[in-house]
């Protein structure tokens, strides 16, 4: 019944809240040294000396302005910043949840009971727990970015309010983190082409730039609210610290093909302390099966744009793939969106949808196995020093 379904999906959605928070409970006491970089900026700014790291000097020292700003704001409250940015992004995080499930139905609507599983799978996995906890602002920048692109993603005509909530969306989410830049643009993007291609249907095929700018006319006051508010920012901030981008971008930068085959071997890494290529390859579903819908191309362009980012930016030292923590909400709703049109395929009822889940059941069974060893190695070397 329609009834049951819906208490056991919210029985399962608050067991996967409760369990995120236990897991994040395990690193509440690990804080990124990168952290109090942002924090002493956060001090100086509340003091008085504008965003300094020394008084005085005028260098871009961290890469998320957002953040500095919520520990301003902290600091003139008189809370205690650190613990106030950890208890904020731990929200964040329990928001990547709720919006990863909500993304599944979009993506899928019939998911049903099954959409669960993304919800899940980000709660017992160490990637977003970690860094929801840790000090820095990931999994503000994973919410804001699934936010985005769920708003974008919606296909019903919107009013200039839910408009309005996009551009604040991608203006945040690109003063939180450089890259968030890109991503809005992509969003944008695809969100154009998606709008193009409904208003071309009545009329004979058009091209891909045809499609954009007939997008781009219907949505223009985002474009132009965008690009007028990040804009003025921009401008502002690069007038302030004299740099195009943070000082964070030409210390760490690597380039080159080094900086390639590190991001490369990174994402690998990923692949096989995350689930494995087939956990992953369950994503491919909607593409192999022909049911890719407007919001199932954004979230793939969105991912496939991170990762050519993560690569060309050779990766990350922190611990639980600290870059992939900003998308793994997403990815986990779109590996979840593959496996309930899998399920789909079969009739109800049948010993081909019995098999269908047994099969997916022991792919999950061996993803759980494989990120608990992966995080149990971890533990033993770094939790103890906590």
């Amino acid at each position: 019944p329609l009834a049951g379904r819906r208490v056991a999906t919210t029985i399962l959605l608050l067991a996967a809240l409760a369990m995120f928070a236990y897991h994040a409970n395990f690193y509440w006491e690990w804080t990124e040294d990168d952290a109090f970089i942002s924090l002493r900026y956060a001090q100086n700014l509340a003091a008085g000396h504008g965003l300094a790291f020394n008084p005085g000097e005028r260098v871009e020292g961290y890469s998320n302005f957002t953040w500095v700003l919520l520990a301003t704001g902290a600091i003139g409250v008189g809370a205690d910043p650190l613990l106030t940015v950890k208890i904020c992004s731990l929200i964040a995080g329990l928001g990547c949840l709720l919006l990863s499930w909500a993304l599944v139905l979009r993506l899928v609507p019939g998911a049903g009971l099954l959409a669960v599983l993304a919800p899940w799978y980000l709660a017992i996995s160490p990637v977003l727990t970690h860094h929801s906890i840790s000090g820095l602002e990931s999994s503000l920048f994973a919410f804001l970015l699934i936010a985005a692109v769920y708003w974008a993603c919606d296909e019903k005509p919107q009013r200039g309010f839910f408009k309005a909530l996009l551009v604040v969306l991608l203006v945040l989410l690109s003063m939180t983190r450089p890259e968030g830049v890109g991503l809005a643009f992509v969003i944008l993007f695809i969100r154009g082409l998606a709008s193009g291609s409904s208003e071309s249907r009545s009329s004979k095929p058009t091209g891909w730039h045809q499609k954009f700018m007939r997008g781009f006319v219907s949505a223009r006051t985002e474009w132009v609210s965008y690009l007028l508010l990040f804009g003025t920012w921009f401008v502002w901030r690069w007038n302030y610290f004299d740099l195009f981008l943070p000082n964070t971008f030409y210390a760490k930068g690597q380039g080159g093909l080094h900086g390639i085959v590190d991001g490369t071997q990174y994402t690998l890494d990923f692949l096989r302390d995350g689930g494995g290529p087939m956990l992953f390859g369950v994503s491919l579903a909607p593409l192999i099966l022909g049911n890719m819908r407007p919001a199932t191309w954004l979230c793939f362009g969105v991912l496939l744009a991170y990762l050519m980012f993560i690569v060309v930016a050779g990766g990350d030292w922190m611990w639980n793939y600290r870059f992939f923590a900003n998308i793994l909400p997403i990815l986990a709703a779109i590996v979840t969106a593959g496996a309930a049109l899998i399920v789909a395929r079969f009739a109800e009822r049948s010993w081909q949808t019995l098999g269908a889940y047994a099969v997916l059941s022991l792919l999950l069974l061996t993803t759980f196995v494989s990120m608990g060893n992966t995080e149990l190695r971890l533990a033993r070397i770094i939790l103890p020093a906590i």
